[in-house]
């Protein structure tokens, strides 16, 4: 691995950014940091078809901040796991800040991040609380579904929200080293982002409770302020029906990691009787014919290690709860 130096880089992801980056890079230009870290933006072009990466240099030369540089890389494999992965191999610096192109970063937000993660080596993932923009009118319904939309607050008040068992990939703040032997080619993520116009999701999901199995925090500072900017086309019930329709398919992965930290955190009491019910149930059903279900298979999986080379899944979520 290359050598890592004390600093941030901010990892923009960028899919046909061209017209949203201006905007986002500005209010990332009007960031106030002292002089005990450097900083870059890393502009990741994820096999766009229009003039992002040629929009963001024309930008980003015109910057003449202390302590800054930037890289463009492009990831050509599409899927916004993939261009944070790549993000992430190229940043210079120890802290990592994914800042989607659609995020205003409030000014002083990084400085935030930089004196969090330093004063406190537990945390594994850090984040912040976002207010909508739009170029359209905000529908009613929208504060019901905002949290859908990394829209609003994490948390009741500064501090550890591990038990939440995730904070948004939009804004999120982390460790480059820890990212990189959490999420890497042996153990890939089993979920995937957006892909271009897909709304695929769970990406960041999965790499928080990934964090908490290896016995790290999550983190939410209310100070970390950013605006989160939605068109007009993302504000549609059809939109928002779509976007809640590939959560529920995520979900299923999502509680394969769910039920290893509840069985992790169980006493063993608690772990046995689990086990037992687990046997009673899978007894049953092999006597009467009928259907295993997945709780027990998973029960029976985290204790005794069943299942190792039948499934990948299980076998990645059990790397983790054995660590």
């Amino acid at each position: 691995m290359d050598s890592i130096y004390q600093g941030i880089s901010v990892i923009i992801c960028c899919y046909n950014s061209a017209k949203r980056l201006p905007e986002t890079l500005q209010h990332l230009s009007s960031q106030i940091v002292n002089d005990k870290f450097k900083w870059e933006i890393i502009i990741v072009d994820n096999a766009s078809t229009d003039n992002t990466s040629l929009v963001a240099e024309e930008i980003l030369v015109t910057l003449a901040l202390p302590n800054f540089s930037f890289q463009i890389v492009s990831e050509r494999k599409p899927g916004l796991s993939f261009a944070r992965y790549h993000g992430v191999q190229t940043a210079r610096y120890h802290l990592i800040v994914f800042c989607d192109d659609d995020n205003w970063l409030d000014k002083n937000y990084l400085q935030h991040a930089f004196t969090i993660m330093e004063s406190d080596k537990t945390i594994g993932a850090l984040g912040g609380q976002s207010y909508i923009v739009s170029d359209g009118a905000v529908p009613e319904w929208f504060e019901e579904y905002q949290e859908g939309y990394a829209v609003g607050k994490q948390g009741h008040k500064t501090g550890y929200v591990t038990q939440r068992g995730y904070v948004w990939g939009a804004g999120l703040v982390t460790r480059k080293e820890l990212f990189l032997t959490t999420v890497n080619d042996k153990l890939p993520s089993l979920l995937t982002d957006r892909k271009g116009t897909e709304l695929t999701s769970g990406g960041d999901n999965e790499y928080c409770q990934r964090l908490i199995l290896l016995g790290y925090q999550l983190y939410y500072c209310e100070q970390m302020i950013f605006g989160h900017f939605m068109a007009a086309n993302r504000l549609s019930a059809e939109y928002r029906d779509k976007l809640y329709k590939c959560f529920e398919v995520s979900s299923g992965v999502v509680y394969y990691y769910t039920e290893a930290i509840h069985f992790k955190k169980s006493n063993k009491l608690t772990k046995l009787k689990l086990l037992v019910g687990a046997t009673s149930h899978i007894i049953v059903n092999v006597l009467r014919r009928r259907k295993i279900s997945h709780r027990s298979i998973k029960i029976f999986y985290y204790f005794l290690g069943w299942g190792y080379k039948t499934n990948n899944e299980l076998r990645i979520v059990k790397h983790f709860y054995d660590a």
